[in-house]
């Protein structure tokens, strides 16, 4: 068997609930196969081609020399989701049992043995459910079935919708089986080609309900403009390593916790901040997940970057968000403090009861500095800083009056590729953004 994995850069932990359909589900990850990003493998591992075909809107995973199949997964990790895909018996040695499917909690051990569920659609007609034990052991969790739904020329729609440990199965929309199996909790999904075969597949779809995916960094980026492995991964922390402060400072307490690091200024009159100086990215994003906020609603928390205390002041962006639906970015040099983005109304609803991310990213243009921020993988703003600091480490920050907790920090640099991606897609969403403003200032004036 070969597989292709797509590791994030970044994982940062999970969980979710399950009805007759996912509620309050989004979209985690959505590929129609057209166009330029790549959230599954392409190349050549071992004796299986996998390919995009962004022409014709479909991914090809060629395993006609194999004997044991070829899979390709996205490894992010969940235990509650629904996914979906089309699937086409494309070619088929003479002698082949043609069948192709959708991997489901795929999971690696410590030695990257791979485990994993696969809803296996069969050309003539059958279908089933085996379990994969660390790539040696096969056993079905759910029995092989006749059916009349399977087209053997065409393309059939696959969905499997995972609730912890019971799976409902769907084919071409119908609804044709559930099974229980407690063996494997959590994992990604992928796609699946049987030995001697080529299956195409289009429109996948990983929909996630919100409680589980927030807190995570989307398969499709900070800002759901480039893949998470196109970025360079720099630094992560979940706190089971003592890097950051610790103790009293001033009025404000930093104390590592069982959930994360805790800094608590509900005491404090002025701003409290966590930092560390290196690594540095020159140009990158810095993402935060803040598990737990409390105290003073109308106060913010939030992530310091390019941050400098080498003269003794401190410099720094800063990216705040607070519980009453606002934000703001501000930049302090050498102690002195200027507003770069006042305090705004967040363009959508975010839910503070849950775990919230923060991403903040900056890269050069001309020579200034173009800031993006965002939470939950959405982006917020952009604004362009015309004298901006030197690069520098980064923060966390907690204003007086609150206490919140972190459970995750992620440094990602940009590579040449997702740097030009990235400007790309800024400079369409900013493009957007002005038209939006344009219209509603129009629907002003009229």
């Amino acid at each position: 068997m070969t597989r292709a994995a797509f590791k994030a850069a970044v994982v940062i932990l999970a969980i979710l609930a399950s009805s007759a359909a996912l509620a309050a589900s989004g979209i985690y990850v959505q590929d129609d196969f057209a166009g330029n990003e790549r959230f599954f493998f392409q190349g050549t591992l071992g004796d299986s081609t996998y390919t995009y075909h962004p022409k014709q809107g479909f991914y090809e995973i060629n395993a006609m020399k194999s004997k044991s199949g070829a899979l390709a997964t996205i490894t992010d990790a969940f235990s509650r989701y629904e996914v979906s895909a089309e699937a086409q018996f494309y070619d088929a040695a003479p002698q082949a049992t043609t069948y192709a499917g959708i991997v489901f909690h795929y999971a690696e051990d410590e030695r990257q043995r791979a485990s994993f569920y696969l809803f296996a659609v069969f050309r003539d007609g059958y279908y089933g459910v085996w379990r994969v034990d660390r790539e040696a052991k096969r056993s079905y969790v759910f029995p092989l079935k006749k059916t009349e739904l399977v087209s053997p020329a065409d393309f059939n729609r696959i969905r499997v919708r995972a609730d912890g440990s019971r799976f409902y199965l769907y084919l071409n929309g119908i609804f044709v089986g559930e099974f229980q199996d407690h063996t494997l909790n959590a994992g990604g999904v992928g796609l699946y080609a049987s030995g001697g075969s080529i299956a195409r597949f289009r429109r996948f779809q990983w929909r996630v309900a919100a409680d589980e995916a927030t807190g995570q960094i989307p398969a499709n980026g900070p800002f759901g403009w480039l893949p998470s492995h196109d970025y360079e991964g720099v630094f992560q922390d979940d706190f089971r390593q003592k890097l950051w402060r610790e103790g009293e400072s001033g009025t404000a307490d930093f104390t590592y916790t069982d959930t994360g690091y805790e800094i608590d200024n509900s005491r404090g009159t002025t701003m409290a901040l966590s930092y560390r100086s290196r690594p540095i990215a020159d140009e990158g994003i810095v993402l935060v997940v803040f598990k737990k906020a409390e105290g003073s609603e109308r106060n913010g928390f939030g992530l310091g970057f390019a941050f400098d205390a080498a003269s003794g002041a401190p410099s720094y962006y800063a990216f705040v968000i607070a519980r009453d639906g606002t934000f703001k970015l501000f930049k302090t040099s050498d102690g002195v403090s200027e507003v770069l983005l006042p305090w705004q109304e967040l363009p959508f609803e975010v839910d503070f009861e849950r775990p919230v991310l923060l991403a903040a990213g900056y890269l050069r243009e001309g020579s200034g500095l173009r800031i993006i921020v965002g939470v939950n993988g959405k982006p917020l703003a952009s604004i362009l800083d015309e004298k901006p600091l030197q690069p520098g480490g980064f923060a966390l920050l907690a204003a007086p009056l609150v206490r919140t907790t972190v459970s995750a920090v992620t440094l990602l640099a940009l590579t040449e590729k997702s740097q030009e991606v990235l400007r790309n897609k800024l400079d369409a969403w900013l493009k957007t953004q002005t038209a939006t403003l344009e219209g509603e200032n129009e629907n002003k004036a009229g």
